[in-house]
């Protein structure tokens, strides 16, 4: 006997009363059931059946050219007439059918049905017929009844919670074969009691379904509490979507003081001490996206495999009027607008940096150097180098930069819509590079908190 892996006793004690109903005394018959074809073991649970079965005296001609498997159909007084309507030629009877070429073995002959209804019962048998359909067979009608679903959300903790993301654990308890069937991740809202109809965010799991889950919940913001839960979605009995919903709870993402660092400008404005979407906000971090000008998307790094080099991803410019080839018209400074990046992926009062705000950066702080150890990849060799990191001090709080990073500011360059500033801090530390760049260029953004910004 050979099962697929099940993870509940309890479905292979049904699986052994299911085949004393209708197994030796099947509990549907059909004239002229062949007796080559003979079902041997069936287990279910919520959603898949997996049966074993034997097909004598079908050749491997037969399983290449012609079909072989299982019909089978919600049970009903029907089910008889359906089967023997099939057998007859018609191909129109309402029954589904399932094949699996790779499941004959010699006699033997195992498969998985699936995307079944819970707590169902199905009638079916195992079938085989000719390349031209001219000969068909069909074994004794049996019966079997899928289990009721009753899943399980057994915890979920969230954990290493930033600024843009945090990390969610979730523990459920299905059967991995009705996990295939499902959908199941972690629904977010920005108020409590959460269902399918107030969730904002849904973060569907795509793995290979495992009891204990670990989902990233990207894009979040700071100063927000997120509610959080996790869900299953399944097929009723009565063949429509359905939710499981997990204990709610909640959590709170960084907030902007414990992101800014206060210089003491005369403008008020307070620095980030990371790049957007990085960590570490006592260091720089070293793989922060990159972004065009204007542009919401990031653009992020992939190995080549054949050069083993880190190449940025194809992101497509949405800024770009593909009619006319064109940069589109966003305004010449997008700092706090619908189209800076900072601004819509963190909110409240952050957003791009001017290039007086740069400068004012400059002329208001000492300035110091470290070096620093850099790690990357290349050729898919690991190296290490150093790096020289500016430090920009003032009354005592300081921000760091990489020499030589490029980062965005949110001017554009007088009235050509097609360039805008670039800024770098110069390794001799007393000055800054600007330039004008074209838009598709990628770079970092360093953002700026605004206090005088209007509250959200």
């Amino acid at each position: 006997m050979q099962f697929r892996l099940l993870f509940n006793v309890k479905y292979v004690l049904m699986a052994g009363l299911l085949m004393a109903s209708c197994g030796d005394n099947p509990t549907d018959t059909v004239d002229e059931a062949s007796g080559n074809l003979k079902i041997e073991n069936v287990s279910t649970t919520a959603f898949t059946c997996t049966l074993n079965g034997q097909f004598k005296g079908i050749t491997n001609l037969d399983v290449v050219l012609g079909k072989h498997g299982v019909l089978y159909c919600v049970k009903s007084n029907q089910s008889e007439s359906l089967f023997k309507s099939w057998k007859n030629g018609n191909d129109d009877a309402e029954l589904k059918m399932y094949t699996n070429d790779r499941g004959f073995n010699g006699e033997s002959y195992t498969g998985i049905i699936d995307g079944l209804l819970p707590d169902t019962e199905y009638s079916f048998c195992l079938f085989s017929q000719t390349k031209d359909k001219s000969v068909r067979e069909i074994s004794d009608i049996h019966s079997f009844k899928t289990l009721a679903f009753n899943p399980e959300i057994k915890e979920i903790s969230i954990k290493d919670i930033q600024y843009i993301d945090a990390g969610a654990e979730v523990e459920f308890g299905i059967d991995a074969l009705d996990a295939r069937l499902c959908e199941y991740g972690v629904m977010l809202s920005d108020r409590s009691g959460i269902d399918i109809n107030t969730v904002n965010r849904i973060i569907k799991y795509t793995d290979e379904y495992d009891y204990k889950i670990s989902i990233k919940i990207k894009d979040l913001k700071p100063d927000r509490i997120y509610y959080n839960c996790a869900y299953v979605k399944y097929r009723s009995s009565e063949g429509k979507d359905d939710y499981l919903y997990g204990p709610e709870g909640s959590f709170m993402t960084m907030t902007s003081d414990q992101m800014w660092v206060d210089l003491g400008l005369p403008s008020g404005i307070k620095w980030a001490n990371c790049d957007l979407g990085g960590y570490i906000f006592s260091n720089n971090s070293y793989s922060t996206p990159c972004y065009m000008w204007g542009s919401l998307k990031d653009v992020g790094y992939h190995l080549d495999s054949q050069t083993g080099l880190e190449e940025p991803d194809d992101v497509k410019y949405e800024q770009l009027d593909d009619a006319t080839g064109s940069y589109k018209d966003i305004g010449s400074n997008i700092s706090g607008t619908e189209y800076d990046v900072a601004k819509q992926k963190l909110g409240g009062k952050w957003r791009m940096p001017t290039v007086a705000e740069v400068e004012e950066l400059i002329s208001s702080c000492g300035h110091t150097s470290e070096m620093t150890t850099r790690t990357y990849t290349n050729y898919g060799q690991e190296y290490t180098m150093q790096v020289r990191i500016h430090v920009l001090s003032g009354n005592g709080n300081e921000v760091r930069f990489i020499d030589h990073e490029h980062y965005w500011c949110g001017d554009a360059v007088g009235s050509d819509m097609a360039r805008s500033f670039q800024f770098s801090i110069d390794k001799r530390v007393e000055t800054i590079n600007y330039w004008d760049t074209d838009r598709m260029a990628k770079s970092k953004i360093r953002p700026v908190w605004d206090p005088s910004m209007p509250d959200e």
